[in-house]
């Protein structure tokens, strides 16, 4: 019974020791750093640099996204100016041998309806369309300069500039009915100065000739 108590009394001192040392020896051991992350390639490179354009002169396409509807050249500034459908205003600068994108806007989130020029000069344009709204820009500077409220659905619209009147007016006509109002396109209050009743129904085109300071309309009932 004695030798056999020594003896296992020996044998857990050993297993002791034993476990006492793997310890001292796992401390012992430097420990190893977070494992480096692979670096991610694209399985597409090679496809990706094919692809890319390898010519000298690089071109890119400035035009409109949807139809046209509207187009005017302005006097004396030699401007192109173009609308669409989608209410986008395009500014082209016009030079003696090509024509270059100058600035789009994007005024209208319907289709514009009218667009007029200042013909006499080519300094304003003006855009509306059903959202009820005119805007008036600076042709030189491309730039909006002012936008006028309406209380009315409007149709077509024309500036014009009577000779008694050192300012211009911009005459906006009223889309169901034969009113057109006159404005101030550059006064900032947007109210309507007066307002002329010559037809019986909606006017449809309205021109101003700054040659004879005339205005002609013409009415959805062929009255001119």
């Amino acid at each position: 019974i004695f030798f056999r108590f020594v003896s296992q009394n020996i044998w857990t001192l050993n297993w002791s020791h034993n476990m006492a040392e793997s310890e001292v020896s796992k401390d012992a051991e430097p420990s190893e750093g977070p494992a480096a992350k692979r670096q991610k390639t694209a399985d597409f490179t090679q496809m990706y640099a094919d692809a890319l354009p390898n010519s000298h002169m690089y071109e890119r396409s400035y035009m409109h996204t949807d139809t046209i509807s509207h187009i005017f050249v302005t006097p004396r500034t030699e401007f192109l100016v173009t609308g669409s459908i989608d209410g986008h205003v395009k500014f082209w600068k016009k030079l003696p041998r090509d024509i270059i994108f100058v600035k789009h806007f994007r005024p209208h989130l319907v289709t514009i309806s009218g667009m007029t020029v200042s013909s006499w000069d080519g300094q304003l344009v003006c855009t509306t369309s059903e959202d009820r709204s005119v805007k008036v820009f600076d042709v030189v500077n491309f730039d909006m300069i002012n936008m006028i409220k309406l209380d009315f659905t409007p149709s077509v619209l024309e500036l014009i500039c009577p000779s008694a009147h050192p300012k211009p007016r911009l005459v906006v006509c009223h889309a169901k009915a034969p009113s057109m109002c006159v404005y101030d396109p550059t006064d900032g209050l947007g109210k309507c100065l007066t307002t002329v009743e010559l037809h019986s129904a909606p006017v449809k085109v309205i021109k101003f000739n700054h040659h004879f300071h005339t205005v002609v309309s013409a009415s959805a009932d062929g009255m001119l």
